[in-house]
């Protein structure tokens, strides 16, 4: 993979019973710095937790890459919304697909640091690292294959259409 131009961004997860705590940052020096304007936020996070066992994971991870962004858009989404058009008989665009598959593979709970209370949170496919992406993209390849009985084909996988 070209890799140029590419930020390599760490992330620091910290899991607690049904709540995950996520921050970017970046390794400097043997030193983990969390993002400026994500610190307060992660910070009191962890704050409102009091005497209760935690997971710690730091992963790198470089933002999602515009090859990985024009083969979800171009391809997944597209031979998904095709399919779903052609079963349905309906004119589902582009932008309906992407809200469907990110409401089936990207939605998740979280809990609310202040209130306590328990809140569905749809992730955004724009924060994805590139394995991120790819794990969501192979979850699209799933969907496809078992209820639209598609297969969708591999970045830079050669697809063969009979008209």
């Amino acid at each position: 993979m070209n890799t140029q131009g590419m930020r390599q961004c760490w992330y620091l997860t910290v899991n607690l019973f049904l709540m995950k705590i996520t921050a970017k940052g970046h390794i400097k020096d043997g030193r983990l710095k969390i993002n400026k304007n994500e610190l307060p936020v992660f910070l009191h996070k962890i704050s409102t937790q009091k005497n209760k066992p935690v997971n710690i994971t730091v992963e790198a991870g470089s933002k999602r890459s515009d090859q990985q962004n024009k083969y979800y858009w171009g391809v997944v989404v597209e031979l998904i919304r095709l399919a779903i058009n052609e079963i349905n008989g309906e004119n589902f665009t582009k932008e309906d697909i992407h809200e469907f598959l990110k409401e089936r593979f990207l939605e998740g709970l979280e809990i609310h640091a202040a209130t306590g209370e328990l809140l569905n949170i749809r992730k955004s496919t724009t924060d994805n690292t590139t394995t991120k992406q790819e794990e969501y993209h192979e979850q699209c390849r799933q969907f496809a294959a078992e209820y639209l009985n598609i297969e969708i084909p591999l970045p830079n996988e050669k697809l063969t259409l009979n008209l």
